[in-house]
């Protein structure tokens, strides 16, 4: 099963400790990013780490080994799926659409995002952390050794 990880999520991986980067660890899911949360994220790492209290390098060394576990999406805005989810979207936070758009295109059961704008969109359920953390129980063993 895929789901679409939100850039809310990735910063929240970056946390000590964080619930949300034992999840990502985890077996079981399909986690898939569109490309461009990878250059959104990786350009803000040093002011990201920095408001987190960790060193830069070891943020960004830690959001590339997240990455290199995830499936990355390029999506166009001339497809179909950008398309659609710009209209699902609406007049909501348009720089959702990338993550709606990968959703739609690659048939994933939602979005795991912090954010509640994500909330009540048509064929696009949004995954809370505790919802990924049921769904890790269901479909897969616990902790990577």
């Amino acid at each position: 099963m895929r789901v679409i990880v939100d850039s809310s999520v990735l910063v929240a991986a970056l946390g000590r400790n964080s619930r949300v980067r034992r999840l990502l660890f985890r077996q079981g899911l399909e986690w898939v990013v569109p490309l461009e949360v990878r250059l959104e994220v990786l350009d803000r790492i040093d002011d990201l780490a920095r408001g987190l209290g960790a060193r830069p390098q070891d943020a960004r060394l830690f959001i590339l080994e997240i990455l290199g576990r995830a499936t990355e999406i390029d999506l166009l805005p001339s497809e179909s799926a950008s398309k659609q989810a710009r209209q699902l979207i609406g007049a909501r936070d348009p720089s959702d659409i990338p993550f709606v758009a990968a959703a739609i295109k690659l048939g994933a059961i939602g979005v795991w995002s912090l954010d509640k704008d994500f909330d009540g969109i048509p064929g696009v359920p949004r995954f809370s952390t505790a919802g990924i953390e049921r769904l890790l129980d269901l479909t897969g063993p616990s902790e990577e050794e």
